[in-house]
């Protein structure tokens, strides 16, 4: 039983490493997980040159949850990150933005 417990666990983590974009921001969202636990959450934007670690507030088998600081405007929000899918995954923001993001998979564009 313990064991395939463990099976379940090391999946549901792992579904949410890759590499998240959205239409509606330029930051790439980077997670990175073992296969027991989130490791480390961050954002990067080529066109802000900005990157921001997220700190890493709650995690369970299906779920996260961070808190994101950016210095250079103040901003700071609360992030819950849930998979939807695959390749999908919805983020419920709130403190200085209210509200919900999907997430989609970044894939590999190299030839």
């Amino acid at each position: 039983m313990v064991l395939l417990l463990s099976g379940t666990q090391a999946q549901a983590q792992k579904q949410f490493e890759g590499q998240w974009v959205t239409d509606t921001s330029s930051y790439v969202t980077t997670i990175l997980a073992s296969d027991y636990a989130i490791l480390q959450v961050f954002d990067f934007s080529f066109e802000y040159d900005n990157f921001i670690k997220e700190s890493i507030l709650y995690q369970d088998d299906y779920s996260f949850t961070t808190e994101c600081y950016n210095p250079r405007n103040g901003y700071r929000v609360t992030i819950i990150y849930k998979s939807k899918n695959k390749d999908t995954i919805t983020c419920e923001f709130s403190g200085d933005f209210n509200g919900l993001i999907e997430l989609t998979r970044q894939t590999n564009r190299t030839k």
